[in-house]
């Protein structure tokens, strides 16, 4: 095991059994923990190890969620300048329309499985055509 030469921290004392170490919980170096604080393998020790445990958690809890209010906002800001959010909405809506158009088909084809020569021919042709389609997708990008 490398030793890491940094200050100690109050977490990493062994607290109780090898769940509670500095890695019992995921933990990402911030002060942020995962949200898989608390499973049944602390209750025992609840009342040794749980009070820092948590007050830590919570606050490095609000930090997170107002950041990433802000980060958010901030994004939800960027989308309007330059009326770029209009642009963007409609090529969202006009994609989903075709996907969901595209999922129709799908379905369709599944339900002709049963008859197979029908559906592989019908298959055949879709396959055809979608890789026409992807080659023309492909060409147009570059």
């Amino acid at each position: 095991m490398p030793t890491e030469r940094r200050a100690p921290r109050p977490e990493d004392e062994p607290r109780g059994g090898p769940d509670e170490g500095p890695r019992a919980s995921g933990h990402h170096g911030d002060g942020l923990r995962t949200v898989r604080l608390r499973t049944v393998r602390f209750r025992a020790s609840r009342f040794r190890a749980s009070r820092f445990r948590t007050v830590r958690f919570r606050a490095s809890r609000f930090r997170a969620s107002r950041f990433r209010a802000s980060r958010f906002r901030a994004s939800r800001f960027r989308a309007s300048r330059f009326r770029a959010s209009r642009f963007r909405a409609s090529r969202f809506r006009a994609s989903r329309f075709r996907a969901s158009r595209f999922r129709a088909s799908r379905f369709r084809a599944s339900r002709f499985r049963a008859s197979r020569f029908r559906a592989s021919r019908f298959r055949a042709s879709r396959f055809r055509a979608s890789r026409f389609r992807a080659s023309r997708f492909r060409a147009s990008r570059f």
